[in-house]
């Protein structure tokens, strides 16, 4: 019974350890060290998390906006970088465009998924978020999607 529940526990922790952390990272500090990106998002950008899967219930879906916000702010402070977010596009340099949300409910995982469109200096950039985990709030898992696809972006965008 206690290796049943030792394996449990080293499986939680192994399994569902799947924070992403950007402190370490593949973005060129040089090339964005005078830069100050400003984001916001299009108002046809999609609200609402479209879940499949198993799952009891529908979780709310929370403000995209707000969560949106808070991905820019952390994804700031872990990399070092100016990224900043605005409400207008006229102070913004870089608009984007939710395109698809998607929260999947595995057997024994969830997946969520969000792809975005960013458009700066007339050129469209289209990156894709994912973000795997045990369970989790829509919220937070949407955060860190957003994150994903924010700093998959910027990679594309040094080069």
């Amino acid at each position: 019974m206690k290796k049943i529940v030792y394996g449990l526990l080293l499986f939680s922790a192994i399994g569902c350890g799947s924070v992403e952390n950007y402190t370490q990272n593949d973005l060129r500090q040089e090339f964005f060290q005078e830069k100050m990106m400003v984001f916001t998002l299009s108002s046809a950008s999609v609200k609402y998390i479209n879940v499949t899967g198993p799952h009891s219930g529908y979780p709310s879906n929370p403000d995209v906006n707000e969560v949106f916000k808070q991905a820019v702010a952390e994804l700031a402070e872990e990399t070092h970088l100016n990224l900043k977010t605005a409400d207008h596009i006229s102070q913004a340099s870089i608009d984007v465009k939710i395109l698809d949300i998607n929260w999947h409910f595995g057997l024994s995982r969830t997946d969520m998924i969000t792809k975005l469109n960013f458009n700066t200096n007339g050129k469209n950039y289209e990156s894709t978020g994912h973000f795997k985990n045990f369970g989790g709030s829509a919220g937070n898992n949407l955060k860190r999607s957003f994150k994903n696809a924010i700093y998959n972006f910027l990679l594309t965008y040094q080069k």
